[in-house]
């Protein structure tokens, strides 16, 4: 699997790839309060398959963490992505945050019932035709 980043934060020297400037950095010293990630695994006999992702990253322009999960298409439906939405959430409860943003697909209307019956209450605080931009107060 090839692994494709933009090219100012790339340098190929013979046959080496060098990251450069703050990307590097970004990558081993993690502010664990400003950015933090949960990935839920299954064991595959001697191999393991990431089946979930939930996390959320501090955005400075709106103050606020942006919180994504994902879950694989045949894990969905079975509660996993409820368990790291909350995990992730309680998180950042712990860190000092009490809003997230997210970006939500319009027809998503299964994490729209998730945020309802875990008892966030949210607002769609942009429309666009592919889009809703929300705020989770949590």
């Amino acid at each position: 699997m090839q692994t494709i980043l933009p090219l100012e934060i790339v340098v190929i020297i013979e046959g080496y790839v060098l990251l450069l400037g703050g990307f590097l950095e970004s990558l081993t010293h993690v502010d664990y309060k400003k950015e933090f990630g949960l990935v839920a695994l299954i064991n595959n006999g001697n191999a393991s398959a990431i089946i979930g992702v939930g996390r959320y990253e501090y955005d400075l322009e709106s103050e606020r963490p942006e919180l994504a999960v994902v879950v694989r298409d045949d894990w969905q439906g079975k509660g996993l992505g409820s368990i790291l939405l909350l995990r992730v959430v309680n998180i950042g409860r712990e860190n000092g945050f009490s809003r997230f943003g997210a970006l939500i697909a319009p027809q998503n209307q299964v994490i729209m019932n998730i945020f309802k019956r875990l008892g966030y209450d949210y607002n769609i605080y942009r429309r666009e035709q592919e889009a809703y931009f929300i705020e989770i107060q949590a």
